[in-house]
């Protein structure tokens, strides 16, 4: 009887120990891998959408950069026909004071030295003269500013 009580705890708890090593162990290393797996993707995920949200603050970036250059060509555009026409204006203003182009001109050599500028002025204004230069220079600063405001790197 003794014997038997022995070998029925002997056999108890071998098979636990068989329970323990074949079925809990590797159902937990299965639930753990199973948990490590999880993570990993969701690491993945994070860092793709993480990439994808760049990719569109990137291409959002270009976008308003572009607007942003756009309205900057624009203002100069506007400014230095603005600077042409107050140039051209005061060349014909200074033309007139002079009476050139009649007989009363006061002296011929300035006046033809007026109508060139005039006539250059009307054909390809050039920007110079502080005025020019400013309008250069707010030109330069908007475009630095647009960079600087949305970079696209």
């Amino acid at each position: 009887m003794f014997r038997l009580v022995l070998a029925i705890s002997a056999l108890i708890a071998s098979l636990a120990v068989a329970y323990y090593f074949v079925i809990f162990l590797p159902s937990k290393e299965q639930a753990r891998q199973v948990e490590l797996l999880k993570g990993q993707q969701a690491q993945e995920l994070k860092e793709q959408k993480a990439k994808e949200e760049e990719k569109l603050k990137i291409a959002e970036n270009k976008s308003l950069r572009e607007a942003c250059l756009t309205q900057a060509q624009t203002t100069f555009n506007k400014e230095t026909a603005a600077f042409c026409r107050d140039a051209s204006s005061t060349w014909s203003i200074e033309y007139m004071k002079n009476d050139c182009g009649t007989e009363n001109a006061i002296d011929e050599r300035l006046c033809q030295v007026i109508a060139a500028e005039i006539q250059a002025i009307d054909e390809d204004c050039q920007l110079g003269g502080t005025n020019g230069e400013e309008v250069k220079k707010k030109y330069a600063i908007a475009k630095d500013s647009c960079f600087r405001a949305y970079p696209v790197n």
